[in-house]
């Protein structure tokens, strides 16, 4: 049977009497984080114990065995509109409908008006049901505040604690993105403390740096092992992180013009020192993964090269590692976009654009050699452009006639003749 967490004892009970306050007293990032993971999961633990319910079992009190049968009338009848598509079908299942919605309206009142009335002795409850029927709530003044640098301000992390996605996987660390968001108000202070200690310190925690790896399947043979994509599942906490470190680290090349000429992907990074330089040094090195496979997952290996598939700064970084690829070029003019390259070779005949093209072809071979990074051949292909006299005088037709361009499918190029299909 499915599982269901209950969040409401979560957000009104145990994180708000937490002492966050000891974070402050750890003296690294690793701590820090190891002390907050054991004070939320010890309110987990005790405030939201996993349920097992029936499927499409319902919590809703004021649901009777009457009204489930008028639902199931009413589902029945949209059901039989839908497949005859008769206008006096449509009018039995408005009926059946607005029956229902009467009923829900009655008996939720019923339920509320009956409840408030045992609590005439107990203002507290009273008020409580009264908030919760107008779906009121409020924060709790007494969470412990905790003094931060602000190099990263409260607002942006309670912002991204809110974006978190429920229905995303969940990593190592077990806490998922629909926990963190439902107590977004109450740890964004704790958090907010820890990133900017990360940042000041130039040290990413080592657990955030541990991903469970899951085989994507692309196509081909199911047996083959390159027909499958390493996907990365990290902790939702250090999603946060990247998207800070991404966030401040864009702002930086935004407001110093460092954007490549050649570059017409991601805008890249260039000329980072000091604790931005060590924080992403951090970032990168000690990277640790588990593969799971179903529910068998291996022993924890390194990472000893590559950005794994799934990091937010993976675009970035990457960008910035192939950054001075242009300038290993001396006579094509390139154009990046994102790791895809293109070189554009001018001139009055074949023989010259043939030899301008292959100098800097065998340049641009010995780049990615030099870097640890590999030409995919199999994607590689070239492209004449010209007028229909230049290109039909040529002494034998060109292998390929075909190009890739960014998604653009691009055929028999002749000026005035292009066909261009997506």
């Amino acid at each position: 049977m499915p599982e269901k967490i209950n969040l409401s004892g979560v957000i009104h009970t145990g994180i708000s009497d937490q002492p966050w306050e000891q974070i402050v007293l750890q003296s690294d990032t690793d701590s820090m984080w190891t002390l907050w993971k054991e004070l939320f999961l010890e309110v987990l633990d005790k405030h939201v114990p996993i349920q097992h319910i029936r499927k499409k079992s319902s919590s809703i009190p004021w649901l009777t065995s009457e009204i489930k049968k008028l639902l199931f009338d009413r589902d029945k009848k949209k059901c039989r509109a839908m497949i005859i598509k008769l206008n006096a079908n449509w009018d039995e299942y408005k009926a059946s409908r607005n029956k229902v919605n009467i009923a829900l309206r009655q008996a939720k009142a019923d339920y509320y008006r009956n409840k408030i009335a045992t609590q005439n002795n107990n203002p507290k409850e009273a008020w409580k049901t009264i908030n919760r029927l107008l779906g009121r709530s409020f924060s709790d003044t007494s969470v412990n505040e905790l003094k931060i640098n602000d190099l990263v301000p409260y607002s942006k992390v309670l912002n991204l604690l809110n974006s978190l996605s429920k229905s995303k996987e969940t990593g190592l660390d077990k806490i998922s993105g629909k926990i963190l968001k439902a107590a977004a108000s109450f740890i964004a202070s704790s958090l907010t403390y820890i990133f900017n200690h990360a940042l000041i310190s130039s040290h990413f925690p080592s657990e955030w740096k541990v991903a469970r790896l899951l085989p994507l399947f692309k196509k081909g043979p199911r047996n083959l092992a390159e027909n499958y994509s390493p996907i990365s599942i990290l902790p939702s906490i250090s999603k946060l992180m990247e998207r800070i470190m991404y966030d401040l680290l864009y702002e930086y090349l935004n407001e110093n013009y460092l954007l490549s000429d050649h570059q017409f992907g991601v805008p890249l990074l260039y000329g980072i020192t000091g604790n931005a330089l060590s924080m992403n040094k951090s970032f990168l090195t000690d990277r640790k993964q588990k593969c799971q496979l179903g529910d068998v997952i291996t022993s924890e290996s390194r990472v000893t090269c590559g950005i794994p598939q799934g990091f937010i700064l993976g675009s970035l970084l990457f960008l910035l590692y192939i950054n001075d690829q242009p300038d290993c070029l001396r006579q094509v003019s390139p154009r990046l976009f994102a790791d895809d390259t293109n070189l554009t070779a001018a001139g009055e005949t074949i023989e010259e654009v043939e030899l301008a093209m292959n100098n800097d072809l065998l340049r641009i071979k010995e780049w990615p050699l030099a870097n640890k990074l590999s030409l995919n051949v199999a994607k590689t292909e070239f492209l004449l452009i010209g007028s229909h006299h230049k290109l039909n005088n040529l002494d034998s037709e060109p292998s390929v006639n075909i190009g890739h361009n960014i998604g653009v499918e691009i055929d028999e190029i002749y000026f005035g003749t292009n066909t261009l299909k997506m």
